[in-house]
């Protein structure tokens, strides 16, 4: 973990590194606490990719 902010005063902005071959499972470790693209990045663009995966879930399912 590393620090990002050099003022002394700010004590909440870390740098976490995720190795690459952990990175599916983090992610969906994320998503079973509601974070992912869409909550991160509120834009229409990550709201419309959230909405196609649920949709192609269903779909499967």
């Amino acid at each position: 973990m590393e620090f990002l902010d050099k003022d002394p005063g700010c004590n909440y902005l870390y740098k976490i590194r995720i190795p690459a071959q952990i990175k599916r499972e983090f992610v969906k470790e994320l998503n079973v606490f509601g974070i992912h693209d869409s909550t991160v990045y509120p834009d229409m663009e990550h709201v419309a990719k959230e909405q196609r995966q649920l949709f192609k879930k269903l779909l499967k399912d």
